[in-house]
């Protein structure tokens, strides 16, 4: 566990420096970016047991552009709730991540499917759920496909991610926008 955080830091160090670097070369209209996004997910692997395969998510995080033109730099916050079978109660999990977002159009384009990537942290607040039974892993890796539209200010998006959480993984599919 201690490497993987190390390995973790690394990496995310390594893309902040990146991302400082090139700040001041992006394109006209490249700026560091908020996002929010909300949609469901759908709980895969050892999850499955005691909780409910529907479930919904909340994100919020900003997004940084980096000097090579289809890359940034992401980082979000997500709030992952969970109902649980045979109970009238929900199991709650809180992400953090750290992403390489790569576009497969060039900027100028007003729109672009992109490939994302990276790893997370996972907290579960509520002790007593379902999830904890599990023993959850508190890191992990993630990626996912997006495809998005760039209006006059704002960007809006569409999103799905693969995100490990051993003994297996929650897949948001959401909808969002990047001011």
């Amino acid at each position: 566990m201690k490497s993987t955080a190390k390995i973790f830091v690394a990496a995310i160090a390594t893309l902040a420096l990146s991302a400082t670097g090139g700040a001041q070369q992006t394109l006209p209209g490249q700026h560091v970016a908020f996002l929010g996004s909300v949609g469901g997910e759908i709980v895969s692997g050892g999850l499955t047991g005691p909780l409910n395969k529907a479930a919904w998510t909340l994100d919020a995080g900003l997004q940084v552009p980096l000097h090579e033109r289809r890359l940034a730099l992401r980082s979000d916050v997500m709030y992952h709730w969970i109902s649980e079978y045979y109970r009238y109660r929900s199991a709650h999990v809180i992400s953090w991540s750290a992403d390489l977002v790569a576009r497969l159009n060039d900027p100028t384009v007003r729109w672009s499917p992109y490939l994302v990537g990276g790893a997370a942290l996972y907290w579960n607040p509520n002790k007593a759920d379902a999830v904890t039974a599990l023993r959850m892993h508190s890191a992990g890796f993630q990626g996912g496909i997006g495809f998005e539209f760039r209006a006059v200010t704002t960007t809006m998006f569409v999103e799905y991610r693969y995100m490990q959480i051993a003994p297996g993984g929650i897949s948001p599919v959401t909808i969002g926008v990047r001011f």
